[in-house]
């Protein structure tokens, strides 16, 4: 099964641990076009989506961003 992401809120939850789009693929175990198919509004598999959540729970938010 396949979903889309928000992307404006991914890309907000990446600024707000200051990640890049390599660094999340990397730490997801994903390849960055993954990444690059979830910034952009296209759909990725529910187990892509469950490893960014993992990844975003576990990196702690940078003081100041919210």
């Amino acid at each position: 099964m396949r979903a889309t992401l928000d992307a404006a809120g991914l890309r907000r939850e990446l600024a707000r641990r200051g990640m890049n789009q390599a660094e999340l693929a990397a730490a997801a175990d994903v390849s960055e076009p993954t990444v690059s198919h979830a910034m952009a509004g296209r759909q990725v598999s529910y187990l892509t989506i469950r490893k960014f959540a993992r990844v975003l729970t576990i990196t702690p938010v940078l003081l100041g961003s919210e």
